[in-house]
């Protein structure tokens, strides 16, 4: 029986195989162990290509942003003592850096009982000496339907795609085909701006161009899952 991680490659795997330019007989894919690798598939005229996959994923971001879900999710079980105060607000709390979830958690209630002690139309920028171990500052926002309650969550500066794809670089493979090619794919990663992911992939444009010749890959992919987008290619096709 397949077990989760390798049926979790063949379905990323196919998702992109339907987008990519080639004619990839999707019936034809197989799943190899190493020294191979990942994937073994057939192209529409016979010939046989390898890809190699690897996740793109910052762990440590990864827990922050599912950290930062859990915290607005136990925010919104207190909700019910803001609605007199803030029931048209919007509510953002900038916590101090370096504090754990648990700490977070438990500070909810202290949060609430100072938003508590606001006139019911407060608005801005506050900073209480009262949560200055806990928060950076609170601000209020006025004008929609509410109260809703909003989190700092970290923003992705480093980007570990070019890490990734650097240790790929590095190893051997062995295969019948005499195409290998790498997948990089995106499945968990949050939003982040434009301009901020095309930096990120000019900057890995530049690596593959001045080391694919030495690696054992003749191109390189990077995949968004939750977009169902190919977000790069070099060379291109």
């Amino acid at each position: 029986m397949k077990n989760k991680s390798t049926k979790k490659e063949i379905y990323i795997f196919k998702k992109f195989a339907k987008l990519c330019s080639y004619s990839i007989d999707l019936m034809s894919i197989i799943k190899k162990e190493p020294p191979e690798p990942d994937i073994l598939c057939s192209l529409s005229d016979g010939s046989i290509i390898a890809f190699e996959l690897t996740e793109i994923i910052d762990e440590d971001l990864a827990r922050s942003f599912n950290d930062s879900i859990r915290l607005k999710e136990a925010f919104n079980d207190k909700l019910e003592q803001l609605e007199e105060n803030f029931n048209n607000a919007l509510i953002y709390i900038a916590f101090n850096e370096g504090i754990l979830f648990r700490r977070k958690k438990n500070s909810i209630q202290k949060i609430i009982n100072y938003l508590l002690t606001l006139d019911k139309t407060a608005e801005g920028e506050f900073r209480p000496k009262d949560l200055i171990d806990i928060a950076k500052f609170i601000t209020i926002s006025r004008g929609i339907i509410g109260p809703i309650i909003d989190v700092e969550s970290v923003a992705w500066i480093d980007d570990p795609c070019k890490e990734r794809v650097k240790r790929k670089f590095e190893k051997k493979y062995e295969t019948e085909s005499n195409n290998i090619e790498l997948l990089a794919y995106y499945e968990l990663q949050p939003k982040e701006p434009d301009n901020i992911l095309e930096y990120k992939l000019n900057s890995l444009k530049e690596f593959v161009k001045n080391n694919i010749k030495s690696s054992e890959f003749q191109r390189v992919w990077v995949y968004s899952v939750r977009k169902n987008k190919i977000v790069f290619i070099y060379p291109n096709l």
